[in-house]
């Protein structure tokens, strides 16, 4: 997807991290979304006893718009919104899987990591392995809780 990221994007979202913009900083970033595009397939059992035909292969379309996730989150990244942001809790689990400890004990860069998510409105088929964070947006400790979620389904899972 940050086939198309440039350095002109890298600066407005600095900008937006930083609290340094405009309207036309916004304009900008939101102008032109890029939104990757996925179609695949996935295997079902038929359900047939006895079927010549014991699985079929179903179309998969996924479509994101992570590039809005990202610069919405740079607004809202130092912000006390007075509601638990779980977004930001989505992107701090998301970095936290690019490290790894090392023999000391202290963590680097990975070389592997979630680099891409996916909500239920991209998958245009069925929902398997789906996590609920909703149930999160009114707890007051809705961030915390929302990365200990994600970490015990993507890291223990």
């Amino acid at each position: 997807m940050f086939g198309k990221w440039s350095r002109e994007k890298e600066r407005m979202y600095q900008q937006l991290v930083s609290g340094q913009y405009d309207f036309s900083t916004l304009k900008q970033a939101f102008g032109e979304p890029l939104k990757p595009f996925l179609y695949s397939y996935e295997e079902v059992d038929a359900g047939v006893e006895n079927s010549p035909i014991e699985t079929f292969k179903i179309g998969v379309q996924n479509k994101d718009s992570e590039y809005l996730l990202i610069m919405a989150d740079a607004l809202t990244r130092n912000e006390d919104t007075g509601i638990p942001n779980i977004l930001r809790a989505i992107y701090d689990v998301m970095e936290e899987s690019h490290k790894v400890k090392n023999e000391n004990g202290r963590y680097i860069a990975a070389t592997d990591g979630i680099d891409d998510i996916q909500f239920e409105s991209t998958v245009k088929a069925g929902l398997y392995g789906r996590i609920n964070l909703k149930q999160f947006s009114t707890d007051p400790q809705g961030e915390a809780n929302a990365k200990n979620e994600l970490r015990s389904k993507i890291f223990d899972g």
